[in-house]
């Protein structure tokens, strides 16, 4: 089983495919509290202890660190046994992330005021590197944090190589939060992938289901998705870039379809044969963690089940060759966001 290690020497077990809890307030400012929590616990019973919140997911007044607040109440043994990663230090638009030292003492503050004791912060990761503070300032912050006690270790999120080198100059490093899936391959040719490997960092591939490309209701056209969803207005899910990239999804359903598996789980179980493998180009990478999120607990159930699917050599070498002759097109983020990705 994988291990995160953190600040304070421990260096707790975790399940191989961590559990995302953006989806359950990042579009419902009122989500359905007792499902979420059954979400949450269906996630737990599959093996999934590494849980991935967020202050930005949802309002200031209701966002993942208040569910975690309320399942930790319900079930207070498992608080010991899930790790739980919180991104934040977020600030409203046209900001977005404010690095400095009073903010981020603010934002740990605010969510163990809001955990209230019923869960310690595992790891605390910047939500975005800010392009104004350098990251020396607000790694010493954190690690400041830490030796408070107030946090056991610390995340980066979407961060170039460069950064990683320079954050590991300030303070261990638990985990890197980076965009990966069939859809999305940057971090394995950009040094991202291959510097974690190298510092042994593990890296935490949110994402991991292309962003809903690859589900059971994976999206054919633009108006499949509801207004208010975020990706209504991302390059990637354009209807004239859709047309393309459902060439590439297509492809690994067929692959899912022979195997006698779903869609996401093949999108996880390619991300989990990564983990310690060496890529076509002869690039060595390190412990890799794909990150699945659900609102639904079955849906959880059945993305965890991607352990059990066992791709071979062969098949990861016919999957890599459908990436390469379709390609996928559309930058990631607007052009106001994009800015923050990989700083």
């Amino acid at each position: 089983m994988p291990r995160i290690p953190l600040l304070d020497g421990a260096s707790p077990e975790i399940g191989s495919v961590a559990y995302g809890m953006m989806g359950l307030t990042w579009n419902d400012p009122n989500p359905p509290r007792e499902q979420s929590l059954a979400t949450m616990r269906a996630a737990f019973e599959s093996g999934a202890t590494f849980w991935n919140a967020g202050t930005l997911y949802g309002t200031e007044e209701y966002n993942s660190t208040h569910l975690l607040h309320d399942y930790f109440s319900k079930y207070p043994d498992d608080a010991d046994k899930v790790v739980v990663s919180i991104k934040g230090a977020t600030v409203p638009p046209p900001k977005y992330i404010d690095g400095s030292e009073e903010n981020i003492r603010r934002a740990v503050e605010k969510c163990l005021h809001v955990l209230d004791g019923k869960k310690a912060i595992d790891l605390f990761e910047l939500g975005r590197v800010d392009p104004l503070v350098p990251i020396e300032t607000s790694l010493r912050a954190l690690s400041q944090l830490q030796k408070e006690g107030k946090i056991r270790g610390i995340g980066l999120t979407e961060v170039s190589a460069s950064t990683i080198r320079r954050a590991v100059a300030i303070t261990p490093i638990a985990a890197v939060e980076v965009e990966l899936s069939l859809a999305t391959t940057d971090v394995l040719y950009n040094e991202i992938a291959a510097t974690c490997a190298e510092l042994d960092i593990p890296l935490v591939a949110w994402g991991a289901m292309g962003r809903g490309m690859f589900t059971s209701k994976h999206v054919r056209r633009n108006a499949d998705i509801p207004e208010g969803d975020h990706r209504k207005h991302m390059p990637k899910f354009q209807d004239e870039v859709l047309e393309r990239n459902n060439r590439l999804i297509d492809e690994i359903a067929k692959l899912a379809d022979r195997k006698g598996c779903s869609l996401p789980q093949i999108a996880l179980a390619w991300v989990l044969r990564l983990s310690h493998s060496q890529m076509p180009n002869g690039t060595r990478l390190g412990l890799i963690i794909p990150l699945a999120g659900s609102s639904a607990p079955q849906r959880v159930t059945d993305n965890m089940k991607s352990v059990d699917v066992s791709l071979t050599d062969e098949e990861m070498k016919e999957i890599w060759k459908i990436i390469e002759t379709n390609p996928v097109t559309g930058e990631r983020y607007p052009p106001h966001i994009l800015r923050f990705s990989q700083y």
